[in-house]
């Protein structure tokens, strides 16, 4: 059984498209890690924090832009004695009020 041209063309777009995708899903940063856009997960040095205001920001190592973090986001005990310059591991995820990205699950790095 024939395709009708416009359809079996529009497969071949899907499929390039496909394959484009997975090329940039398996891109790899300079250092040669998976993406981190990707992994969702990564380290980074904590930069600014505010204990009376209970937030602060993260510089990942991969170089994107500083990521929010709430308090609430920090594995049991970091929160004692977390300062500034501090290498830390966390997750990321898209902020539920749209408000951009935000870490999760921080704690600090076995460095």
């Amino acid at each position: 059984m024939r395709r009708p041209l416009a359809q079996t063309l529009g497969a071949l777009a899907l499929a390039a498209a496909v394959a484009t995708s997975a090329t940039a899903a398996f891109a790899a940063t300079p250092s040669g890690e998976p993406a981190f856009y990707l992994t969702k997960k990564g380290t980074g040095t904590l930069t600014r924090i505010d204990h009376d205001r209970g937030l602060g920001f993260i510089a990942p190592d991969h170089g994107s832009g500083e990521v929010f973090v709430h308090y609430s986001a920090l594995a049991p005990g970091v929160l004692d004695g977390l300062l500034a310059g501090q290498v830390v591991e966390f997750d990321i995820e898209d902020d539920p009020q749209g408000r951009g990205r935000r870490a999760v699950n921080v704690r600090l790095a076995d460095r």
